[in-house]
């Protein structure tokens, strides 16, 4: 067992473990807040988070490549991606003609896909979504697909009347 210690604050909490053994997690910060961190060959170095607002990292892959989020309050919430000493809004990585805002990303695997959570603002649906980084167009999952038709055939249904 190994304490990986903490950014200056009281607690940390690991989320994801790659091969090499580096681990991504979160950490209160000296003064309040909390930030991702990343831990290598026994160092925690805080990977920052968009401006203003707090960050917890959520999953990390084989390449080094690390995923979570970037808050602010209850309200304010954005999926980002760490890369080479960067943080980055996924929603910068996306067609904004999508319509989708995503609000927290929880995966990555080592091929670049992310597994995220969003919603579409002009259809009022929430879901859970998969990043391909040969386009990173949001693809629903199943269930998301089954809200989006179930709205659909009620708002024909109601058009119907």
């Amino acid at each position: 067992m190994r304490d990986l210690g903490t950014l200056g604050g009281e607690w940390s909490d690991a989320a994801a473990i790659n091969d090499a053994g580096h681990i991504a997690g979160s950490s209160s910060l000296e003064g309040g807040g909390e930030h991702a961190f990343l831990y290598v060959n026994g160092v925690m170095s805080d990977l920052g988070a968009l401006s203003g607002m707090g960050s917890a990292a959520r999953g990390m892959n084989n390449r080094g490549q690390v995923v979570g989020q970037s808050y602010q309050g209850w309200d304010v919430n954005e999926a980002v991606l760490w890369e080479g000493g960067a943080v980055r809004n996924l929603d910068s990585l996306i067609d904004p003609a999508s319509g989708w805002h995503l609000n927290d990303a929880g995966a990555i695997n080592d091929l670049g896909q992310i597994a995220a959570s969003g919603c579409h603002d002009g259809l009022g649906v929430c879901g859970m979504l998969r990043l391909d980084p040969a386009n990173m167009l949001p693809v629903p999952e199943p269930a998301t697909w089954a809200m989006l038709l179930a709205g659909l055939a009620l708002a024909g249904v109601r058009s119907r009347r």
